[in-house]
């Protein structure tokens, strides 16, 4: 139903699920890349685009991750406001779900006296995530994080 309104009613971003984090000093980002991506590559409704048949009914199609990896953008930011723009610009980001995944991923990076501070905004489209979803996806995250930096560090 909600592809369908959004068919209909053209490019809005009213269904966006954002979520944004700072993350603490000595956040491993290859770690935390890492799980975002096995996240993405385990669940295959994160890996799918939204298609059309030739009679109009609309299908799932899931990307082989190996192909169609998920982007990870970075941008680094010398102004609060200019980090704030680009976080309200993620959020409101309109997904195209025939064409891409209905996932956007992005590390923000803010440049401030010598200092960086690090903020990761996620925004999933909610015909493939709900407030249930939420929970569920920080404890994997945190549990592929604890994973991935375990293996860095020779202990698996």
């Amino acid at each position: 139903m909600i592809y369908l309104i959004e068919q209909y009613k053209g490019e809005i971003s009213a269904y966006n699920i954002p979520i944004v984090m700072r993350l603490t000093e000595g956040v491993n980002l290859s770690s935390l890349i890492s799980a975002l991506r096995s996240i993405h590559s385990r669940h295959e409704i994160l890996r799918s685009v939204f298609l059309r048949d030739e009679s109009g009914r609309v299908y799932q199609s899931a990307l082989d991750t190996e192909n169609y990896p998920l982007e990870i953008e970075e941008e680094s930011y010398t102004s609060r406001e200019c980090l704030d723009n680009s976080i309200a610009l993620e959020m409101n980001y309109v997904f195209r779900l025939s064409e891409v995944y209905p996932i956007k991923v992005k590390l923000h990076e803010l440049l401030r006296e010598g200092e960086v501070i690090t903020y990761l905004s996620i925004v999933i489209h909610h015909m493939v995530f709900n407030g249930w979803s939420g929970g569920i996806f920080e404890q994997e995250l945190m549990t592929c994080y604890h994973y991935y930096e375990s293996l860095s560090h020779g202990m698996i």
